[in-house]
């Protein structure tokens, strides 16, 4: 890890700060100018969005690499009250030297987003610790300057996946049957691969998984993959008048493989409420049993969940 600073052209006092953007030399080459005076909305116009969404993102490799570097080495650091001078990164890095004995060289300020002020890294587990000891004491702008320790869990809340659930996934291609894809169509339907089970044939790939809602998985998933980068051309033969295909013209969309895959619920460990209508509470569990209990279904090869068996056998 290098030391430095980041974003010193960023204020906390009365504003907010952020960093420009470059656009692609093909979105460049697009008139501003154009319009279509047929058209009323411009498509991702705020309106247009939904307020909130949501969305499972697997935990790849280079995350939890990442939080390994951070885990010790990184902190918060919040200015509490209104500072009399802008608190940039670089006069924080000075008021860290200053008041820790720590160089500049040997940690890294940037900022970073609400509710913290600045997110830094130091190479040492023990100057790290340091400045943790310094909260609230260390001063920069004429403000005390509080710190806290970096946690995956500093910005966020806890939740849960609380279905176990066993599936079959039908339709699947043959290069998507590794761990990490399948964990990535599974997050798309609020889950997270737990494991890969034996399979008998490239028809069916089993696995389980922890699932926000099973009823929520949908009996059959459009899956879409963004098509391979075209392959070097190679003639089909040795014919010496043989010649390459013209290059493409800059692409103007991204081309996907859609996939069409029947998404078989077959077992289901269910903890939740049950789920009544019409029933008078006095007919319910008493508060506190355990409601643990295990949902099983047919599903048949071919067939989509819910519908006559099939003559392929059970999926």
């Amino acid at each position: 890890m290098g030391g430095g600073v980041g974003g010193s052209d960023v204020a906390f006092v009365g504003g907010a700060g952020g960093a420009a953007t470059g656009g692609s030399s093909s979105a460049s080459r697009i008139p501003d100018s154009r319009i279509f005076p047929q058209e009323v909305w411009q498509r991702v116009e705020p309106e247009m969005r939904p307020e909130r969404g949501r969305v499972l993102i697997a935990r790849p490799s280079g995350m939890a690499a990442l939080e390994r570097a951070f885990l010790g080495h990184a902190l918060y650091a919040v200015i509490i009250g209104q500072p009399r001078t802008k608190v940039t990164p670089e006069a924080l890095a000075a008021a860290v030297e200053f008041e820790c004995g720590i160089l500049s060289s040997q940690m890294t300020v940037e900022v970073t987003g609400p509710p913290f002020h600045f997110f830094l890294r130091f190479h040492s587990v023990e100057d790290c610790t340091r400045v943790v000891y310094a909260s609230e004491q260390l001063r920069c702008g004429g403000s005390r300057i509080g710190f806290q320790r970096w946690s995956s869990w500093s910005r966020g809340k806890s939740s849960q996946l609380p279905y176990k659930t066993t599936l079959s996934l039908e339709g699947l291609p043959e290069e998507a049957w590794d761990e990490d894809t399948v964990n990535l169509l599974l997050t798309g339907v609020d889950g997270e691969l737990v494991d890969m089970l034996p399979s008998t044939d490239k028809w069916l790939l089993h696995c389980t998984a922890w699932l926000r809602n099973p009823s929520d998985v949908p009996k059959v998933l459009t899956v879409s993959v963004p098509a391979p980068a075209l392959q070097p051309w190679k003639p089909d033969s040795d014919d010496e008048n043989a010649h390459s295909p013209p290059r493409p013209l800059s692409p103007t969309d991204r081309r996907c493989i859609d996939y069409t895959v029947i998404m078989h619920v077959k077992e289901v460990i269910d903890r939740g409420p049950l789920l009544t209508e019409g029933l008078a509470d006095e007919f319910l569990p008493d508060e506190g049993v355990d409601l643990t209990r295990k949902h099983t279904f047919a599903t048949w090869r071919g067939k989509i969940d819910g519908t006559s068996p099939g003559t392929n056998g059970k999926a």
